[in-house]
């Protein structure tokens, strides 16, 4: 059977039964006040599972019926036919501690995509994120080393100090911004994204 939940509010609004309770919540306000206007049916939305491979096996249960059945809780809510579940997560053998999903799951969720943001992607969220410039312009001419963790074996990542990834170099940028001691910095940045990178960077 599947893990059993009780639906906390922000998902029961994702549901037909969450909906139907909205409008009559609306037509009751509505008696009291004819100038409120109609009801706003449930826009298109996404129920999101980010990093669904890192949940227990029993939380990972709890979703095959919201996939599955569009079912959610121990009351069996349905799910808005304007929502859509959407799951991502890290692959097994890039050296995060995920679990592999079962083929159930897996079946259920196809169809898969790999999804990495380009280098030029990266570059314009960098931009508005204010990451450090020299950072943005290092990574420009060294595109090689913006995400190197794909390269590193799993007992490597185990034991590294620092891997250089997209989200490690956001920290990097944090570091320059805050750092001002020359040898802390060069420290602070190798814990970040590793020694080469971090060693060429300050060059």
């Amino acid at each position: 059977g599947y893990t059993r939940y009780h639906v906390p509010k922000f998902l029961f609004d994702q549901t037909a039964e969450g909906e139907e309770e909205r409008r009559k919540q609306h037509a009751r306000r509505q008696r009291r006040d004819p100038s409120l206007g109609d009801f706003r049916p449930m826009p298109k939305t996404v129920l999101f599972l980010d990093e669904l491979n890192l949940a227990h096996e029993d939380m990972q249960g709890a979703t095959h019926q919201a996939i599955e059945e569009r079912k959610i809780g121990a009351e069996e809510f349905t799910l808005h036919d304007n929502v859509r579940v959407v799951a991502a997560g890290n692959e097994a053998k890039a050296g995060f501690h995920a679990r592999p999903l079962s083929l159930a799951m897996l079946t259920r969720l196809a169809p898969h995509v790999d999804v990495a943001p380009s280098l030029d992607e990266w570059v314009q969220w960098a931009r508005g994120a204010a990451v450090h410039p020299t950072i943005v312009a290092y990574l420009q001419q060294h595109p090689e080393v913006i995400d190197t963790q794909r390269d590193v074996g799993a007992a490597a990542l185990k034991n590294a100090r620092g891997i250089a990834t997209r989200r490690t170099w956001a920290k990097a940028s944090a570091i320059l911004k805050s750092v001002r001691d020359d040898e802390a910095l060069e420290l602070a940045l190798e814990g970040a994204v590793g020694r080469g990178p971090a060693s060429e960077l300050l060059q």
